[in-house]
């Protein structure tokens, strides 16, 4: 069984030619392309059904069983049943399957409350981007970019322009890392600072630029995370001449108005520490150099004493990078150099995308049900794509 809102995006399917871009319906990723050219074949059909509209749907109605496959014997064993349609529809919707590759497989059962997605999966972006974050209140994104060294926002995922300019270190390549949101509304921005020149800056509504003074610019920043009024996690790693980095996390306390800092380290011995994820109690900090996620509480290691110790989770992972976290407790990343992974609850890693040249940040749309992925060229001329990933 599924849900209305899967019937509706297959009758809008059926009874409406695509546009002059795309067409994606409930769980768009799984579409090939030989799917929409069946479609767009299929005119002749849908204008005959068009004045029909569906209207008379009733609210409970229900496709079921609905199972798009192209092995003959598949299709002999599912059927398509349609409530409240004709019977020359339902063969209808069985010439389109029989019009798709051996190759592909849609299944819309299960789908839910997936809705019809309006943006487009890839967005070519004139930037160097590394970091990205939605501000909740109105699903704003905002990027880092190296090309212009400034926060660029947008409201659709593929129209940024300028929201404020960080400053450059005369000599220094531009190179700023994560973004995030702290409880004032202001961004928060890292600057990686090759050794020398380390920062965070505050950005405010007014989009007034302030470094925070006090944190140590020998530091390569990287991770940023928000952790309530005034508080800020912080990773970074220091690296001397032909000596190993060496790296940890940090708690950041600051003055929202003076923008004095101090900065307190909670976890130290590690190599390269990159991505930094909260929810709750539990902090995840991704461990590049050694291939892992560390996960382990925030309290314990702020309030620096828990009976036995703190109760510390090595996931494996390879090459991971930034961070983000959904509702259900989800972690996403870089793997696998050209994936991005779903480390579920249990610490169980799974690919859910792949082809990437070099995935960098990545951002939660809850809204739209979206994982935002930054996909930089490794080329230093090169750009970056901002990829959109549906979570079903």
């Amino acid at each position: 069984m599924v849900s209305t809102a899967t019937a509706w995006a297959l009758a809008s399917l059926i009874s409406h030619p695509p546009g002059a871009g795309f067409i994606q319906a409930a769980c768009p990723a799984l579409y090939p392309s030989e799917y929409y050219a069946a479609v767009t074949a299929a005119n002749s059909v849908r204008k005959q059904y068009a004045p029909y509209k569906f209207a008379h749907m009733p609210a409970q109605t229900v496709l079921s069983d609905i199972l798009v496959a192209f092995d003959q014997r598949v299709r002999k064993e599912n059927t398509m049943v349609f409530s409240h349609f004709s019977k020359r529809l339902a063969r209808y919707a069985l010439t389109i399957a029989s019009a798709l590759t051996a190759a592909a497989a849609v299944t819309l059962s299960g789908c839910g409350s997936a809705q019809v997605a309006s943006a487009p999966q890839r967005a070519s972006l004139d930037a160097r981007v590394n970091g990205i974050t939605i501000r909740p209140a109105d699903g704003r994104i905002f990027i880092t970019d190296d090309k212009t060294n400034s926060v660029l926002s947008s409201v659709d995922g593929s129209t940024f322009t300028l929201f404020a300019a960080v400053p450059v270190v005369a000599g220094q390549a531009n190179a700023l890392s994560q973004v995030t949101i702290a409880d004032t509304g202001s961004l928060l921005v890292g600057r990686f600072g090759f050794g020398t020149a380390g920062a965070v800056f505050d950005i405010g509504a007014d989009k007034s630029v302030s470094a925070l003074s006090g944190p140590d610019p020998t530091r390569r920043r990287l991770g940023l995370s928000a952790i309530g009024a005034g508080r800020l996690l912080s990773t970074w790693f220091v690296k001397n001449g032909n000596a190993p980095a060496t790296g940890g996390l940090s708690l950041i306390t600051y003055d929202e108005s003076a923008h004095t800092a101090s900065e307190h380290n909670l976890l130290t011995g590690l190599a390269k520490p990159v991505g930094i994820a909260v929810q709750g109690d539990t902090v995840f900090i991704s461990e590049q150099a050694n291939n892992m996620i560390l996960k382990t509480s925030l309290s314990g290691l702020i309030n620096h004493a828990q009976a036995g110790g703190l109760n510390t989770t090595v996931i494996k992972i390879n090459g991971p990078d930034l961070l983000t976290i959904d509702s259900n407790g989800a972690l996403y990343t870089k793997c696998n150099s050209t994936a991005v992974c779903r480390i579920s609850p249990d610490n169980s890693v799974a690919v859910i995308a792949n082809d990437f040249e070099d995935a960098r940040g990545v951002a939660i749309d809850p809204g739209h049900h979206l994982l935002y992925v930054i996909d930089r060229q490794k080329s230093a001329s090169g750009a970056s794509t901002l990829r959109s990933i549906p979570l079903n």
